[in-house]
């Protein structure tokens, strides 16, 4: 049988790992989510057909944020833009190019997309070349403070 005051710093130490843990998931461990200040989300199709890649917004300050584009819907998800005008880019996948991965260009964390198995990205529409740049995409958007959607359709 274990000693009464082993048992009661065990539990001590349980429920202030318990309070810490808590805190924790209550402070959120990073931005997105119903904390987030701004999110956009939307939908980028070509020809009414969803479209493969990451979609791109780019600061004034040329600061990126990117969201992969859900290939079966076309659907993305942009966190924590700042409020402000910014350009728009699509960059395709590399599945077009025999490529395994997506590589999406933005901050520090951002993950490599499959282009296959069941959370694959390969299987929409390539957006056309026109697209791949800040430069010459023509896409712009206003991102307001709170949540806002933006479709994206694109023409070839």
């Amino acid at each position: 049988m274990l000693h009464p005051q082993l048992v009661r710093k065990s539990q001590r130490l349980f429920g202030l790992l318990l309070c810490a843990a808590s805190f924790a998931i209550a402070a959120g461990c990073g931005s997105g989510g119903k904390d987030a200040k701004n999110q956009v989300t939307g939908k980028v199709t070509l020809d009414g057909k969803p479209v493969n890649g990451v979609i791109v917004f780019v600061g004034s300050d040329n600061k990126e944020y990117s969201s992969p584009i859900g290939s079966a819907d076309g659907h993305y998800q942009i966190i924590d833009a700042p409020n402000g005008s910014m350009k728009v880019y699509i960059k395709g996948s590399l599945a077009a190019a025999g490529g395994k991965l997506i590589e999406p260009k933005g901050g520090a964390g951002v993950p490599a997309l499959p282009t296959d198995g069941p959370n694959a990205t390969g299987s929409g529409a390539n957006a056309p070349a026109k697209y791949n740049s800040a430069a010459t995409s023509g896409l712009t958007i206003e991102v307001k403070g709170g949540k806002q959607t933006q479709d994206f359709p694109l023409s070839p």
